[in-house]
């Protein structure tokens, strides 16, 4: 060994101390396990309420699932586009298949008794009947 200015070379006598080192990356482990874990079930938690906020099948997508087999390959199973080859004729249907259950009645649900009135007819009830109002209202 060379001396130097400040007095011999030394040698460093002891090792790392292994057992911390083990604590260390075990806490650090079992850290990420428990947090994973948090997150897995936090992330579970919010799809359950989105799903539950999820608006209903309209008709046409519902025809379109029961006629369609379901696929296992995800590739068959993503929407393929949907071109519209002649816009201003489907608009035109769809128009005026909206205002034809606007312009008609019909029930929405026979058991509880809710029907559907034209349009013009409601108005003319609320303009003769005037609008509900809660008691204690000011």
């Amino acid at each position: 060994m060379q001396p130097t200015e400040s007095g011999p070379a030394r040698v460093e006598t002891r090792d790392i101390e292994v057992r911390g080192l083990a604590w260390f990356a075990a806490s650090l482990l079992i850290s990420a396990v428990v947090i994973t874990l948090v997150l897995w079930g936090m992330f579970r938690f919010f799809e359950g309420q989105i799903a539950g906020r999820d608006p209903e099948d309209t008709p046409v997508v519902a025809e379109q699932r029961r006629r369609e087999k379901p696929s296992l390959d995800p590739a068959a199973r993503f929407p393929q586009p949907r071109l519209q080859s002649n816009a201003a004729e489907e608009n035109a249907r769809q128009r005026f298949a909206e205002e034809r259950v606007l312009a008609s009645y019909g029930w929405l649900d026979p058991q509880t008794g809710v029907v559907r009135i034209p349009i013009d007819r409601a108005m003319d009830l609320v303009a003769q009947r005037g609008l509900p109002a809660r008691a204690g209202a000011k």
